[in-house]
């Protein structure tokens, strides 16, 4: 039940982040021709986008013979929004679907690294690794806590069984 009310609060929030994406390259693609229009005008253009390298072009380069190169003015396009299985918006809405199940599983069933794999975050590489580490830390002071408690009772085993025996001599004995 919990599940489904968290389902149902964070989906339409990924549907209108969609649609407002969707409104604004709209927007933009009406507007371009007459933002950019002006004969000759540098833009600059994004080369890679996980680079950031930018270039600059001429917009609207008239040539010689009056031709126009890189003409925006008679541009015309439409807008389809690729919301695949890798798409930021895709990534956030796992990720905030996985945090809800984490939320109410018990906290020894949470698969940290597979929760953060979908983070947007650019240092998540440095979080996992440091869950890793507290786990394994806790892991092993777990195993060693249980080595203690074994070695423990195998130590009051052996004293029970080291009485009884004193027991059963002196018994023996006085017979």
């Amino acid at each position: 039940m919990k599940a489904e009310r968290t389902g149902a609060t964070i989906n339409p929030y990924f549907r209108n982040l969609s649609k407002t994406r969707k409104m604004i390259a709209e927007y933009f693609l009406k507007t371009v021709k007459y933002v950019y229009g002006e004969p000759n005008r540098p833009a600059n253009v994004i080369e890679t986008e996980r680079n950031r390298d930018y270039s600059q072009v001429i917009l609207n380069l008239t040539g010689i013979d009056g031709s126009i190169q890189n003409d925006v003015t008679k541009f015309e396009g439409r807008v389809i929004l690729d919301e695949g299985e890798y798409s930021p918006t895709k990534l956030q809405e796992n990720m905030q679907t996985k945090l809800v199940f984490a939320q109410i599983m018990p906290p020894e069933f949470v698969d940290w690294e597979y929760i953060l794999l979908d983070s947007e975050l650019p240092d998540i590489q440095k979080w996992v690794d440091y869950i890793k580490m507290v786990m394994g830390v806790q892991s092993e002071k777990q195993s060693m806590a249980q080595a203690q408690q074994m070695e423990q009772s195998a130590l009051e085993q052996l004293a029970l069984e080291k009485q009884i025996n004193q027991t059963t001599e002196g018994q023996n004995n006085e017979k």
